[in-house]
């Protein structure tokens, strides 16, 4: 008797590292979200769902992404709130006038223009590369509580924050869209997939393991892109040579959806 069973194509499977119970995840979407808006203002794909999170404890957002046109703002994945009429936290490319970076967005209280962020420096890949972004936030003593950005397992930018996130009420996670003045904004055009929030501040090596059990032709199409990248050493970094890796085939070609 044989097994009939399809096989998931290896380039689709998705392998986290085991991070500990302390960062069991309190979200966990394992598949994948396709956006293609066009140049409607009226079309909107997105994924919304209740979000239980403590923002007073260490949190860590992880996605894949990858990005098809930057007409305009487009928002990877938001926080929400019925309480506020802009996103709790939100994290977005910007419009193709501005450079590539990650940006970071959240409110400090229910007033609309209580609004701080931070602003990567590293270039994500462009257009239709997929890349990996991670948010910490890490509580400390009064004043020195930060979030931290991390694209493709490399810190890019670090906010101390002097105020927390508004703790809001019934919050939602929205992938691929947010909020602003009461209305949707920023709807993501390509895709989003594998999203996890953990109420745990994840390492700089947990991030890179994460990464580097990931998708290895993504891995290397992103070593192989434009996109700044540090030189890596494969016998002190947790991704070892695996971003160089040949050995399941077709190392030169970018792996796109």
């Amino acid at each position: 008797m044989t097994n009939d069973t399809p096989t998931l194509p290896s380039q689709f499977q998705w392998n986290f590292c085991p991070l500990g119970g302390d960062a069991v995840p309190i979200f966990d979407f394992k598949l994948r979200l396709n956006c293609s808006p066009g140049g409607d203002p009226r079309s909107s794909s997105f994924v919304e769902y209740p979000l239980s999170i403590d923002f007073r404890q260490d949190f860590t957002l992880l996605a894949w992404a990858f990005c098809e046109d930057r007409s305009q703002w487009r928002s990877i994945l938001s926080f929400e709130s019925p309480q506020v009429s802009t996103s709790l936290l939100s994290l977005a490319l910007p419009p193709r006038s501005e450079p590539n970076v990650i940006h970071l967005a959240y409110m400090t209280s229910m007033q609309a223009s209580h609004l701080k962020g931070l602003q990567g420096a590293l270039e994500v890949p462009f257009p239709n590369l997929w890349f990996h972004v991670a948010v910490v936030f890490k509580t400390g003593t009064f004043g020195s509580d930060t979030f931290t950005i991390y694209v493709n397992g490399v810190e890019d930018a670090t906010l101390i924050v002097d105020q927390g996130i508004f703790r809001a009420k019934d919050i939602n996670i929205v992938l691929g869209s947010r909020k602003f003045m009461n209305g949707p904004a920023s709807q993501w055009s390509g895709s989003i997939e594998n999203v996890r929030v953990h109420q745990a501040a994840i390492t700089e090596e947990q991030i890179n393991a994460h990464l580097a059990e990931g998708s290895l032709p993504r891995i290397r199409a992103l070593r192989t892109s434009t996109c700044q990248w540090p030189a890596i050493d494969p016998v002190t970094s947790p991704l070892g040579d695996a971003r160089l890796s040949d050995h399941d085939g077709d190392a030169e070609q970018p792996w796109m959806s």
